[in-house]
């Protein structure tokens, strides 16, 4: 294969054996490809979202591109079987939304959807609370979710 792309995916398996397997696959000096579309972090409704969210994806073994760790974690792994990741980070894009879309998109997430019914409740006044502070109570609306697609690649190092 030319090209290995994992797309919203490679947090769930992000480990030595998937990136091994990847590197067996690939042709000499093939490409693998690594992208996500999240929330955009620096929108400060969303900031306030991942706030709540972010101490309950620490509990799980899942790296996201947001957080360094995942350079770390990747830099690490492949090092030897992979050039370092180039990254671009200049796409964005706009999911046209409302309120109550943007509840049942961000309540979806596995940690909220199969969370305790406490986390759930617990989520659902964070997020009644972020939309009073930037919308509700401004008489705005919400008409967009705004994303940041994180893309990164690495070449195949032919002395493995």
């Amino acid at each position: 294969m030319d090209v290995v792309i994992a797309a919203q995916c490679f947090h769930w398996f992000a480990n030595r054996a998937a990136v091994e397997e990847i590197h067996r696959v690939l042709a000499p000096s093939g490409s693998f490809g690594i992208m996500w579309s999240l929330p955009d972090t620096s929108v400060p409704w969303v900031k306030d979202l991942l706030e709540f969210l972010g101490p309950i994806f620490e509990q799980i073994p899942v790296v996201y591109p947001y957080q360094e760790t995942w350079k770390t974690f990747f830099g690490g792994l492949c090092q030897q079987l992979f050039s370092a990741p180039k990254e671009n980070l200049r796409f964005e894009h706009r999911f046209p939304s409302s309120i109550e879309r943007a509840y049942k998109f961000f309540s979806s997430y596995s940690v909220i959807a199969g969370g305790s019914e406490q986390t759930k409740k617990s989520f659902k006044e964070c997020f009644d609370n972020a939309m009073e502070k930037h919308f509700k109570g401004n008489g705005v609306s919400l008409d967009y979710i705004p994303f940041k697609i994180y893309l990164y690649w690495c070449t195949k190092t032919t002395s493995n």
